[in-house]
């Protein structure tokens, strides 16, 4: 499991911020949408302007993460 964690920051012994800051933005939209789905009960839509971050958030880490493997 800790091998995972740590493969999951970083592929090299250096932490990668900006995996650090994917993960935990889509962490805190994910869960924040969770909660309010428990709270009311009933399936709460995301809505546009949450949906369109998580999807540039990941979009923008796999364009970043496929100019890293350009450059070795």
């Amino acid at each position: 499991m800790k091998k995972w964690i740590h493969k999951l920051f970083s592929n090299s012994k250096d932490v990668s911020v900006m995996r650090i800051l994917t993960i935990f933005v889509v962490l805190d939209i994910i869960l924040v949408w969770d909660y309010q789905c428990i709270k009311t009960a009933s399936f709460v839509d995301m809505g546009v302007n949450n949906a369109g971050l998580l999807v540039g958030v990941l979009c923008a880490k796999a364009l970043q993460s496929f100019g890293e493997k350009k450059e070795e």
